[in-house]
């Protein structure tokens, strides 16, 4: 299990702040409107923390909940077509694990400021996911 920081619970290996490692789907834009790349993306995210996330000005505490993470930002973010990827934070180790999968980005467009990614926290539906899998 992960500690809690600043009101967010931060999982094994990973430390606010830190960088992640996001793979874009290729059907992803490099920028709003923009050309489909050819090749698979990926980029170097700071998470945003929970009570950053959620002032008024950034996403805000109607949209943001304790069962997602923040991620990038306006250098960079995700974009249109990255709903799904994952976000893939690097362990003590030096293993890389899932710890968010994409769901939503600016409608602002792409790498709007203060709108980072935001991910749904796997660790958050470990339980439903370990049921899920030893049903099937």
């Amino acid at each position: 299990m992960g500690e809690w920081r600043d009101g967010e619970r931060m999982d094994e290996g990973q430390q606010q702040g830190t960088r992640h490692s996001p793979p874009s789907p290729p059907n992803t834009r490099l920028a709003a409107g923009g050309a489909l790349p050819d090749r698979l993306q990926q980029a170097l995210l700071p998470v945003v923390g929970y009570e950053r996330c959620t002032q008024p000005d950034w996403w805000g505490a109607l949209a943001i909940r304790r069962t997602m993470i923040c991620a990038g930002g306006a250098e960079k973010a995700g974009c249109n077509g990255d709903s799904g990827g994952p976000l893939n934070c690097q362990a003590a180790d030096g293993h890389w694990e899932v710890h968010g999968i994409a769901s939503f980005v600016s409608g602002l467009g792409c790498n709007a400021p203060k709108k980072p990614t935001v991910f749904t926290r796997v660790s958050a539906f470990e339980d439903w996911i370990a049921e899920t899998m030893n049903k099937n």
